[in-house]
């Protein structure tokens, strides 16, 4: 016999499951995509709930937004660029429905990297073993080239940061978020609590600026 009491299962109850509010319908279920169809029929295909219902209203909001001049304010961090999202979001902003991109540190180290070297994202739980994580030399003289530079110049962090990767000359600069913005004439505000990114560890950080 266990010194333990037993929990008692008498006053356990059940309910119909007819009779319950559910928040999934069998009308809501996705229908099959016929390869050929337009893309606007396979979006019609998925099913009318959660995630999809979110998206779908997005959307709509957004373009709402835009049928009556209102901005679009699309908020991102890193991991939204360096998940190789950057040209959908280009795309987006020059047809019209991204009006104003408001971007943390990480959008700006990961777009500076893609944009100097093509590559981004290091390894860090091998980087943490010998201390050397975000300690690459031209990715914090880059941005905190930048950073000095809105300081000195009066201009928006984001604003100096493409001016700077545009002044590089280099052809993967066409797929850097910060230089489009400066070619769409679009503002890209990038907000940055002092201390949280890479480059803040770099001998050429200046945190006035």
């Amino acid at each position: 016999m266990s010194r333990y009491r037993e929990l008692s299962l008498e006053k356990v109850q059940t309910y119909s499951a007819l009779s319950r509010q559910s928040k999934v319908s069998g009308l809501e279920l996705a229908s099959v995509f016929e390869p050929g169809q337009p893309f606007m029929e396979w979006i019609r295909t998925l099913p009318r709930v959660l995630k999809v219902n979110e998206l779908k209203a997005v959307v709509q909001a957004i373009v709402k937004a835009r049928k009556h001049s209102r901005p679009v304010i699309f908020l991102l961090g890193g991991h939204v660029v360096k998940c190789g999202c950057i040209p959908v979001l280009i795309d987006l902003a020059r047809k019209g429905f991204i009006t104003h991109f408001a971007v943390n540190g990480s959008v700006a180290v990961h777009d500076t990297e893609l944009t100097l070297f093509g590559h981004t994202s290091e390894d860090v739980a091998h980087a943490l073993t010998d201390g050397s994580f975000g300690m690459a030399r031209e990715t914090g003289d880059m941005v905190n080239a930048a950073a000095q530079k809105a300081y000195k110049e009066n201009l928006g962090f984001g604003e100096a940061l493409g001016h700077e990767l545009q002044g590089q000359g280099l052809e993967s600069s066409q797929g850097s978020l910060f230089t489009a913005c400066l070619d769409l004439d679009i503002p890209i505000t990038v907000h940055v609590a002092l201390g949280t990114d890479i480059v803040h560890q770099h001998p050429s950080a200046d945190g006035a600026s």
